[in-house]
């Protein structure tokens, strides 16, 4: 059974090869399956005994894996439950995730989870970001860090810099972005086939449109402030410009998705490209924290956060203008 789309409440699969798409329902896994598994908007179980011997990718409301992953996943679920092996890398974004005892991840691990609780082994590098991991990552914060007498290097560099009040802006950050594009996707959804439409019909007369707005914020700025009526327009000028930002933004989060889900030869979904999008954004943000043994290397993460953020900021307002003004 190859490439076999499926449609019922509850479905339950035994052996079989192939990948599974499965939208808006739950998924039980009770025997062998040799293929990417992928579940839209839906639940996945993996039973005790079972295997997949391929991908995982899911956007749904839970996933709970008590069998056998011989591949990647990416779990983006209200509550991720993991309690047997998983041999590839694991990326989850849930409100809980729990890993039991019996658990073992041999990849490295992303997790964004507020309740994250850890009972089994992740043999790879693990990246949290949790509210429950707060008090531990505080008191790292304390510890001195030894240094290598010979090469003057330090032998660990704690990851989230060293200081914490800067984790704690980084926490509240990733928050407010999460939150406030959510909501953007959900009030723009309208917009944005038509924005892809402007984007696809003349790539470099909507990135040129972008460059031009972008380079006249400063002016059109300056002309308010040096009138009497502009400057009474300036925090309407201020809003709308907010709006086209994060518009814009959350717009490009989606052409990332996108293009990674169509690599991945998968379906389009806006808001699984969505929620792509965000986490290697998040992820690129988070690199500048992570120096392990490379001097300037949060100084270069940082420029390259900064320039692919205003790439996409670029095309979202191209697009979203000439939607507008019918450019």
């Amino acid at each position: 059974m190859i490439g076999t789309f499926l449609f019922i409440t509850t479905i339950e699969v035994k052996d079989t090869t192939g990948d599974i798409n499965v939208s808006k329902q739950t998924l039980i896994i009770t025997g062998n399956v040799k293929g990417d598994v992928l579940v839209g908007d839906g639940s996945l179980i993996v039973q005790k005994g079972s295997s997949v011997k391929g991908d995982i990718l899911i956007y749904g409301d839970s996933a709970i894996i008590s069998g056998k992953v011989n591949g990647d996943a990416v779990l983006f679920c209200d509550k991720v439950i993991i309690s047997d092996t998983l041999l590839g890398d694991v990326v989850v974004l849930s409100k809980s995730l729990m890993i039991d005892s019996s658990a073992f991840v041999k990849g490295d691990v992303v997790i964004v989870a507020p309740e994250f609780q850890n009972n089994g082994k992740i043999e790879g590098e693990k990246i949290v970001i949790s509210f429950s991991a707060l008090p531990e990552l505080l008191r790292r914060l304390k510890v001195e860090v030894g240094k290598d007498k010979e090469s003057k290097r330090p032998e660990l560099r704690f990851n989230f810099k060293t200081n914490a009040l800067s984790f704690l802006f980084d926490i509240i950050f990733i928050i407010i972005l999460l939150i406030t594009t959510f909501l953007t996707f959900l009030i723009s959804r309208g917009f944005i086939p038509k924005m892809f439409e402007k984007l696809y019909e003349n790539p470099l007369r909507t990135i040129v449109t972008g460059l031009v707005a972008i380079l006249l914020i400063i002016p059109i700025l300056i002309l308010l402030a040096i009138s009497i009526i502009g400057i009474l327009l300036i925090p309407v000028y201020l809003i709308f410009l907010t709006a086209f930002f994060l518009i814009s933004l959350t717009f490009g989060f989606i052409f990332i998705g996108r293009l990674i889900l169509s690599n991945l030869n998968k379906s389009a979904n806006d808001i699984l490209a969505y929620f792509i999008g965000l986490v290697i954004v998040i992820l690129l943000y988070l690199a500048e924290h992570l120096a392990y043994y490379v001097d300037y290397l949060d100084l270069i993460a940082g420029m390259i956060v900064s320039s692919f953020i205003i790439t996409l900021i670029t095309i979202g307002l191209g697009s979203l203008i000439r939607i507008i003004f019918r450019i």
